[in-house]
């Protein structure tokens, strides 16, 4: 059996909310991890497990988190990406099929226990297409 290689889902999806929060005009940072020192708005995508559902497909499980001044422009920033996450379904990303979104925990208010700013946070399973190795082009 020939080698399947999955891509990385995480940065797919840092790169998707970053390019689609700019066109929006919002300036959030969009990251895979907490960057120091911590902009006044930003997000942070990470993958928290999932699985390999058949031979060239991997349900992701990615969560994000949107840190904000206020709790109702952390629960807005974490709405707008929700939302996208949800525009992925049937899409390609970086020559990456996206087959399925389904939501594993919706928006919850999860204040950061560091710096006590205001987050919100969701789960989601993000359904990719792996290649065989040599072909996976990017991730």
């Amino acid at each position: 059996m020939t080698p399947v290689l999955f891509p990385d889902t995480v940065a797919l999806v840092v790169n998707y909310l970053r390019f689609e929060l700019v066109l929006r005009g919002d300036g959030a940072v969009v990251s895979a991890g907490v960057r120091s020192p911590r902009p006044s708005r930003f997000v942070v995508a990470r993958r928290v497990g999932g699985t390999r559902t058949t031979v060239i497909t991997d349900a992701v499980t990615v969560t994000v988190e949107a840190w904000a001044p206020t709790v109702q422009e952390a629960a807005d920033l974490s709405q707008l990406c929700r939302a996208l996450c949800f525009a992925l379904e049937g899409t390609v990303q970086e020559d990456i099929p996206i087959y399925a979104v389904q939501e594993v925990g919706g928006p919850v208010d999860l204040p950061d226990p560091e710096s006590k700013q205001p987050r919100y946070s969701f789960t989601h399973s993000i359904l990719v297409r792996g290649a065989s190795e040599g072909r996976l082009t990017s991730a």
